[in-house]
């Protein structure tokens, strides 16, 4: 993910895309059940009920240089709908 002092913002949104589950030996055990945790247990949550609607990347590099991106999923959690992206200057603000 990182090479030479530089992170790849859809690198990172490829790991929090991950909808594999754990096995049910690994969940933890909350108290909202074995369906919910199965459901939960996966950093991309996808469910017609519930689940992961965006995610955001913010990098911030040893000059300030900073960056957010973030991108929102459609309603089938498939497809991104939408993605914005700043940047801008820690140091000027």
């Amino acid at each position: 993910m990182v090479d030479t002092g530089h992170v790849d913002p859809e690198k990172i949104f490829a790991l929090l895309k991950d909808d594999q589950r754990p096995p049910d030996a690994l969940l933890p055990d909350t108290g909202v059940g074995l369906e919910w945790e199965r459901l939960l247990g996966s950093i991309f949550i996808d469910s017609p009920e519930y689940g992961t609607w965006s995610s955001a990347v913010i990098t911030i590099g040893y000059g300030g240089e900073t960056t957010f991106t973030e991108k929102t999923y459609d309603s089938s959690k498939k497809e991104q709908s939408k993605a914005v992206h700043f940047s801008f200057d820690m140091v000027s603000i």
